[in-house]
Formats: structure tokens, sequence, C-alpha cells
């Protein structure tokens, strides 16, 4: 294990079998300058968002990309779900007809104290030196906001307005709860509410997406599901891996209708579309040749069936998850199946851990005492 991302992305490189892509799963402020140094060692990067704080980090990561033809993937995790890729292409295909509404939100009530001052992975969510600009709405808000853009790529803000409230006083100056209205240049008009403080919520994550003949809602909680409502006929509940899907959609699927999947597997098709990609770019063949061929696709990335050869990746996309939610703090259980990752010949695993995330440095250390294992 590796003291930290520097070191680890030297000595990779330097080996002939060193790593060729970094996942960054780190607090906010450490993403440009992780997602920098693996450009500028040749390392493709997949990203959890946000990937940087201002427009001038963002342009100098694009610069690096041009200039080192690696892949550089942001990451929002509900993106890889099936139904999101069924309802961009109803949207596309017209059954709504013209977008009017769409309806955003994710509002949960786990953070309704300051529950920040005893959970690490919860303090750096709060400090502005770590966050970033916003708290609530950088870190849930923009997730629907993000899905919204995914099935309505053709919708362009044309401007918005936003009152954001502090109910917990110690939060100040950022935000844990805020309503955003937003005009699109077609005349629709969306609205998100992001929320930390929307007590008795177990999750709250949903959008409505409403046009002139119809409407289809997609809740986080249910994400095999999509409901389908045309105005005067009873609602229709589309599930996931059934016939009656777009085309291509059920490409996706791991298991057969009726047998849920969940965020793991979402993640994991962002990782498949990732790895597609990087293998694509490396045999010097143009990405966009995916979307060509598999007709899958969401404005983050690609979907494909990968070669019996690759479904290596599914068992290192999963192990790589479990570190990624260890390292938010969602669980501790995760930590003990990293010194059997990284023992298993099939999977070289590594961990960057950020050490100057102060507030977060009794989970860093449970991490490196189970990496260490």
């Amino acid at each position: 294990c590796y003291p930290d991302y520097k070191t680890m992305f030297a000595e990779e490189c330097a080996r002939p079998d060193g790593i060729q892509a970094v996942s960054i799963a780190t607090p906010n402020f450490t993403h440009f300058e992780i997602a920098k140094a693996a450009l500028e060692a040749g390392l493709h990067v997949y990203c959890e968002k946000p990937m940087c704080f201002t427009i001038a980090e963002a342009e100098e990561l694009e610069a690096l990309v041009k200039k080192t033809g690696k892949i550089m993937f942001v990451s929002y995790g509900y993106a890889g779900h099936q139904m999101i890729e069924q309802a961009r292409k109803m949207i596309a295909d017209g059954d709504l007809g013209a977008i009017r509404i769409i309806n955003m939100q994710f509002a949960h009530g786990y953070h309704n104290v300051a529950v920040e001052k005893s959970a690490a992975s919860t303090a750096w969510r709060v400090d502005p030196k770590k966050a970033g600009p916003s708290y609530v709405m950088g870190d849930v808000g923009t997730h629907p906001l993000y899905l919204s853009e995914a099935m309505c790529p053709d919708l362009k803000i044309k401007r918005l307005m936003c009152s954001k409230q502090s109910f917990v006083e110690s939060r100040k100056p950022l935000e844990d709860n805020a309503m955003t209205i937003m005009e699109y240049e077609n005349g629709a008009v969306g609205y998100v509410w992001s929320s930390c403080v929307n007590a008795g919520a177990m999750f709250g994550h949903k959008i409505r997406i409403v046009g002139e003949k119809a409407s289809i809602e997609w809740n986080a909680e249910f994400p095999n599901q999509l409901l389908y409502e045309v105005q005067g006929e009873p609602q229709h509940v589309l599930h996931r891996d059934m016939g009656y899907l777009k085309d291509g959609v059920n490409d996706m699927d791991r298991i057969g209708a009726g047998h849920p999947e969940g965020l793991f597997e979402a993640w994991a098709n962002l990782y498949a579309r990732f790895a597609q990609a990087i293998d694509r770019r490396e045999r010097g063949e143009a990405v966009a040749r995916v979307r060509q061929q598999q007709h899958i696709a969401t404005s983050q990335g690609y979907a494909v069936r990968l070669p019996a050869e690759q479904q290596v990746v599914h068992l290192a996309v999963r192990r790589a998850r479990q570190a990624h939610m260890a390292l938010h703090g969602y669980g501790d259980a995760e930590f003990h199946a990293l010194p059997r990752i990284l023992r298993e010949p099939s999977v070289r695993a590594q961990c960057v851990l950020s050490e100057a995330d102060a507030q977060a440095a009794s989970l860093i250390e449970r991490g490196i005492e189970a990496v260490g294992g």
C-alpha cells in the first residue's frame, strides 16, 4: 500500500505491469490535484463528482486531456441505472411530447441535526475549504440535475434563481437546504429541492419529467422501475429487463426482471463504459464508435457488452466500490474485504487516501489499518 497518490503514480508508472487508470473517490477538495497528477503521469481518470471547484481548474484538466489523449470520466453514479437510459430514449422518441416541467429533488433527513460533530465522513462536507462553495446543492442536488441533463440533453438553462438556508447554524456559510427554480431556453421550467434536513425521509431522490402528452418519474429508492403516466390512461409501471423497453436498454442487465439490481450495479455500468472507452482509445479507435455500434449511451459515457475476457472488470468494480463506500463512511464491513482483495492475484487493487484531510483522519486511519490487514 502506498503512502500517498503521488508515490503510487510514480512507482506504478515505472512498472511494466503498472496501473492504467485511477478512480478518485476522496473528499472534494482533493479531486483536482489528484486528477491533474494522474493525467500528467499518463493515467486515465475516473473521478467522482465534483471534478474541481473552478472553471479555470476545469479548463486546465480539459487541456491535459487533449494533450495526453487520456480518458477523463466524471461520475454521477445514479446515471448508470438502466431505467435512466429508458427515460432518455422515451423523451428522444417523443413519447412525452414537448417537455414542459422537470421536478427534481434529493432531500433526505439524515443530517437534520449536527451529525458532523461525531461523523468524520460528514464533517468535511460542511467545511467550505474541503467541500467547496456548497453543501447540499453540490453534494446531492447535482445528482437529479445531472439525470435531467442525461434524459433531456437538448434542454439548456436560460436563467435561474435560488433560495438557500442553513437550518443547522454551525454549517454556515454552507447551506443544508435549497430550492432552485430554472427556466430553459425552450420555455420549460425546472425545480430542484436539495436538502439534508428533510426529517423522516429515507432518501428522497427522484425526478419527474412532464411533457405535453405524458410524464415519467424515476425514484432512486425503486431504481428498477419507471413510472409512465399518459393523460387519460391508468398509470404504467415499466420494469427493468422487459421486452417492451427501448432497444438496447436491456443490454446493461445482469439478472432477469424481478431480481433487484442496485447502486453497485449502476456504478459497475459506468465503470464498464469507462473501461471500454479506455480500450478503444488505446487501440487508436474513436470512442464515439461505441455509440454508433451499440446504440446505448448517456451523456457521460457508453454502455457495451464486454467480451468474456474482460468480465474481470465487473469483479474489480464491485470491490473498488466497496472501498469507495467504506471511505465515505457508509459502513465498516467493507474495510475488511480490502486485504483479501489486495491478496487476490486476479485483481491488483490500489487505494488512494488523502493525508491532507485532517477532519477525516480517523476514517483514513481505519482504512489504512484495514488495507495493511
